[in-house]
């Protein structure tokens, strides 16, 4: 129960309103003469109380500025129509970071939007207000040509590139792309989707209720999955092709209680009286304990042995600590954050060592600097888009085309890769090149649905798998037997024992579920993991690797205080471009899943070579190598399982060895599966799908800036200008909006990111288009409206939401 006070003065006007949670914390609004809120502070009374201030123009109710609980101001300016001109961050400071605009004079549409490192992108509208033209700073155009409605009918890249959409009834019923490959949209007549035909004619089949829910789904190979619902829509049953049932309940607020696997397993939540989820019963029974704070911010998480995450806030809601503490309590490890006045993360000390980083104006990373390595330095285009990475006298150069396609990476060595496309953007060759000397290459090719059908060029090697007798799979999706292989798993799904030719592999998990060893005759192994759950060291055969990390990119290999080998790596993640062992650089040139193909020497001569299997089972050929990162980037730790982070996969056995954390949100209700089956066209370096993704902002709501990551993009609403959004993102009244590109923003400081069930992670891409107009923002269309939406029209079934709809310090 939330409880209400108000205090009115002598002419009834509300002046203050205090609202107290069902924890028993008190929120106060504090309303000016105008009924405007001045004032808000959370946890009042509390040691952790924040108040945010707002001051507005007298007259106008325009909005002058919003002071956080740091005291760090964002200041605006309008025209003498109310358009925003000016948005400055950190104002009446040194640091203050400014973002001007400009309007066209007949709609007030925004006209300009210029950076603060004075970027400009410029909009073009036709005569009745309709987004034209968007041009970038570079100077290259993308049309938009649209109906009488104002839905565009076609969009140009500036490589003069077609997309094309046809409507019936303001519906979108067809997409053609430039190659006229078409995918076909059915609608009822409530508008609702009821088919998605797509070039191949393939057929996916939506069918719902009169509540508009999905109650089936029906693929392309008429496979048929269930949803059943109660009176409340939530997702009740899960009823897979196979007949296979998960089944979940919920109390009277609508929160999952349990969740049964079809093998008959539970799972139990309980929550506090905010909502926050209070404990977790596995299938194990193991018990975990999430303690919060009065800003419902979480502050320790209790696991059944005893041990326990803690963490530590400053007022700006930025992880500040993290400590690991055994069953005793006394701290095994801490991890420490400062960052600076825009939220971003200035450095990080772990137990492995210390990582720095500078950032320009536009937020962009300046510098990196790890102990033990030289600097690293970036610079970008004046489209933001990353052109070198320098360390020392080492650098990496990267080429765009105009349609911001990576076209070149040049290595510090002289090696090159060369990327080819076609007019719907598909990768079609890479060629790797030391100087002008051509090494090889390699071609694709595509099906009508963008399906990779071939791979060619003198580099297209691959091995194929033994054939194998047998398989067979429980209820549960759980592999038994694979051809000679016999598998058991725990309770909780995880792989247990594996037997082959009498020889049996024990896998060990901790109450994190968290794989933390493997044994079998001849061979042992060891992990541990840090509380952001990177795996910071592994011990082989009793040879021991520590690890330092870049976000969740490992920068550096240590042997205790020893540098084993450093890696230069981009932004992206498991961008990896050299790898420095003993003085000796190796070159990692990577195929269109970003596989280590070859490793190129000091001189760009190649020495060692990689040949996969579909399913990522590698052999190597040349030099021998310590380098661990070969398929899809992940790391080979010689176990037979590749590191995914949250989970291992096993390419032998072509599945991970653990359930998916985030359920059924790729659409697969098999939780095992890697990518669909579909390891020609996709990777998932998370071993995740889908999540919400979150990180305080100071822009005009004091809420958390929003997106979307699944397991190939990460992306969510911004400006029309090419960076992403910042903390303070700047969408303002009016501003006209899109998807915008977030890669990387998820390691961010403050940033975090929460997972979703009942989600078609392909249905979430689709959504995720690049570019994409959203209209103008305003407070019922701003970036959590958008992640709203985008999730209810990509789930399987509504209802069983989880717990993205909640921000994780209380806001929405």
């Amino acid at each position: 129960t939330y409880q209400f006070a108000y205090t009115v003065d002598g002419s009834g006007k509300v002046t203050q309103t205090d609202v107290t949670d069902p924890r028993g914390f008190v929120t106060r609004y504090v309303f000016n003469s105008a009924g405007l809120t001045t004032t808000i502070t959370k946890a009042l009374g509390q040691p952790e109380a924040q108040s945010i201030t707002y001051e507005w123009q007298a007259g106008t109710n325009l909005l002058l500025s919003v002071t956080d609980q740091l005291s760090r101001k964002t200041a605006y300016t309008y025209d003498s129509k109310g358009n925003v001109l000016t948005v400055t961050r950190l104002a009446d400071t040194p640091n203050a970071v400014t973002t001007t605009f400009t309007y066209e004079s007949t709609y007030n549409q925004i006209a300009t939007v210029t950076d603060p490192l004075n970027h400009t992108t410029t909009f073009g509208y036709d005569t009745k207000g309709n987004l034209t033209t968007i041009t970038n700073a570079l100077n290259k155009t993308t049309i938009i040509t649209v109906n009488q409605q104002g839905q565009p009918l076609t969009i140009k890249d500036p490589l003069n590139n077609i997309t094309t959409f046809t409507y019936e009834l303001g519906d979108l019923i067809k997409v053609k792309d430039p190659l006229n490959r078409e995918t076909q949209r059915m609608l009822d007549a409530a508008g609702r989707l009821r088919s998605v035909i797509n070039p191949l004619g393939q057929k996916t089949v939506y069918t719902p209720d009169a509540l508009d829910r999905i109650t089936q789904l029906t693929d392309a190979i008429n496979g048929v999955t269930q949803f059943g619902y109660d009176a409340n829509s939530n997702l009740l049953t899960v009823t897979d092709a196979k007949a296979q049932q998960t089944v979940y309940t919920y109390n009277n607020m609508n929160r999952t209680t349990s969740r049964k696997d079809p093998l008959l397993n539970t799972e139990t939540y309980t929550y506090d009286n905010n909502g926050n989820l209070a404990t977790v019963l596995d299938r194990k029974s193991q018990t975990t304990t999430y303690t919060y704070d009065p800003l419902n911010r979480r502050t320790k998480t209790t696991f059944q042995d005893g041990t326990s995450t803690n963490y530590t806030y400053d007022a700006g809601n930025r992880i500040t600590q993290v400590q690991e503490k055994d069953a005793s309590n006394v701290v095994t490890a801490t991890i420490t954050r400062t960052y600076d006045g825009l939220d971003r993360l200035t450095q990080e000390v772990t137990p492995q060592g210390t990582v720095n980083y500078t950032y320009d104006n536009a937020s962009r990373r300046a510098t990196m600097t790890v102990a033990g390595q030289t600097q690293v330095t970036y610079t970008y285009d004046n489209a933001n888009r990353l052109t070198t990475i320098t360390q020392g006298t080492d650098t990496v150069t990267i080429a765009y085309d105009d349609a911001d396609r990576r076209t070149s990476v040049t290595y510090p060595n002289g090696n090159s890769v060369i990327y080819g496309y076609n007019v719907a953007s598909e990768l079609t060759s890479i060629t790797y090149k030391q100087g002008a000397t051509t090494l090889g290459d390699l071609t694709y090719t595509y099906d009508a649905a963008g399906n990779r059908i071939k791979t060619g060029g003198t580099f297209a090697r691959s091995n194929i798998p033994p054939a194998l007798a047998t398989t067979s799979y429980n209820a549960n999706n759980q592999q038994l037997t694979f051809g000679t292989t016999t598998e058991t798993f725990d309770l909780n799904g995880n792989l247990a024992t594996t037997t082959d030719a009498g020889v049996t592999t024990t896998y060990t998990w901790n109450a994190r579920n968290q794989l933390t060893g493997i044994s079998k005759t001849g061979f042992t192994a060891s992990f541990t993991y840090d509380s952001f759950g990177r795996r910071t060291e592994k011990t082989i055969n009793g040879t021991t690797s520590n690890f330092v990390y870049d976000g969740l990119n490992p920068v550096q290999e240590k042997a205790g205080a020893t540098v084993n080998a450093n890696l230069l790596t981009g932004l992206g993640i498991d961008e990896f471009f050299t790898r420095t062992e003993g003085g000796a650089a190796r070159s990692l040139l990577p195929d269109a899943l970003g596989s280590t193909v070859a490793l190129g020497d000091n001189t760009g001569t190649l020495q060692t070579q990689y040949t996969y299997e579909p399913f990522g089972f590698v052999s190597q050929t040349g030099a021998a190598s310590t380098s661990s990162y070969k398929y899809t980037g992940r790391e080979d730790d010689g176990s037979g399982l590749l590191y995914y982070r949250a989970r291992y996969y096993q390419p032998r056995l072509q599945r991970f060895i653990s359930e998916d954390p985030i359920r059924f949100l790729g659409g697969d209700v098999n939780l095992y599966a890697y990518v669909f089956n579909h390891p020609l066209g996709y990777t998932d370096p998370y071993g995740l799908e889908v999540q919400v993704c979150r990180q305080p902002a100071l822009g005009w709501l004091p809420f958390d800036h929003q997106w979307i990551k699944t397991d190939t993009l990460e992306r969510g609403m911004g400006g029309m200008r090419g960076n992403v959004p910042g903390n303070q993102s700047g969408d303002l009244p009016g501003d006209p909006v899109q998807i915008t590109e977030h890669l990387g923003r998820s390691v961010q400081p403050g940033a975090s990111c929460e997972t979703v069930d009942n989600v078609d992670e392909n249905k979430v891409n689709k959504l995720l288009e690049l570019g994409r107009p959203l209209g103008r923002w305003t407070p019922a269309n701003q970036c959590q409206s958008f992640v709203r939406d985008v999730l209810k029209k990509s789930r399987n079934s509504p209802g069983a939401s989880g717990s993205w709809e909640r921000g994780a310090t209380g806001n929405w």
